[in-house]
């Protein structure tokens, strides 16, 4: 995709530009079906008028822009026939493997929702094969969608209550994580979450002290990189040490250490 996007013209990279300033508006908006059609209109015009490559660029712009609305309607209206618009989006995808991965990884999100949770999990196997494969093959950037899908593997393993395997899937996450954080010099790698991801694995196989461990290096290293807390309230409630308090949030559990279960008198997990 990027290198069709260098053999673009200077003025087919204006136009490009400005289709994707208009999508964002609509997106930012919330009207999604009127830039879907605004896309779509773009593309027809440019059928008889411009090269193969804009158009390809274009196609991607509007894949993109469908699964905003469908992450939208999995988010507010699940009733929604979301089934329909990725039927609609395929004709647009053609050979991108780009536009190929982000389809499927919101098909995989459907999929979990509407419960058929190991047919997600074949997809989301393959779309870490996947991005692995492209990973390597540039042999350049970032790895965050691979931490990601190792870690959403790991969510789905938990669904299905192979906590084991979620564990170790949430484990690899972490050390890619890590990776890249430390060889990418990612400060955006987000490796707090990898490590609660795992400690909420060790809770759920009853490894209290690894648990204890993981959760409190989660609260570490959001410190460390500079996370703002009020952006994580989605992040499951934390058990709390006590008895009139029963659950606390990780938001709550960064103002209030003292309350929560990060807390433990007889472990220290940064005492060496």
């Amino acid at each position: 995709l990027k290198e069709s996007i260098e053999k673009l013209t200077k003025a087919e990279t204006n136009k490009l530009r400005l289709i994707q300033e208009k999508l964002q508006k609509f997106i930012a908006d919330n009207k999604f079906q009127e830039g879907i059609e605004y896309a779509v209109n773009q593309l027809e015009k440019m059928k008889s008028q411009e090269g193969q490559t804009l158009q390809n660029c274009v196609k991607h712009e509007i894949v993109k822009i469908y699964n905003s609305f469908i992450i939208y309607l999995l988010n507010n209206d699940p009733n929604k026939n979301i089934k329909k618009l990725f039927i609609d989006v395929d004709k647009y995808i053609g050979n991108n493997i780009f536009s190929y991965v982000i389809k499927q990884n919101n098909y995989s999100c459907y999929l979990v929702q509407n419960n058929h949770i190991k047919q997600s999990r074949n997809i989301l196997s393959k779309i870490k094969d996947i991005e692995l494969v492209n990973y390597l093959s540039n042999n350049k950037g970032s790895i965050d969608q691979i931490v990601k899908n190792y870690s959403n593997l790991s969510s789905i393993e938990n669904n299905i209550k192979n906590y084991h395997d979620s564990l170790v899937l949430g484990m690899e996450s972490l050390a890619l994580g890590q990776f890249d954080m430390l060889f990418n010099y990612n400060d955006q790698s987000q490796v707090y979450l990898g490590y609660y991801t795992i400690g909420a694995q060790q809770e759920y196989l009853k490894r209290n002290n690894d648990a204890k461990a993981s959760l409190a290096y989660s609260k570490k290293m959001l410190m460390e990189e500079g996370g703002n807390p009020k952006q994580y309230e989605f992040i499951k409630k934390i058990k709390s040490e006590k008895n009139d308090i029963k659950i606390i949030n990780f938001r709550e559990s960064l103002n209030n250490p003292e309350l929560t279960y990060l807390k433990c008198k007889k472990f220290d997990p940064f005492a060496n």
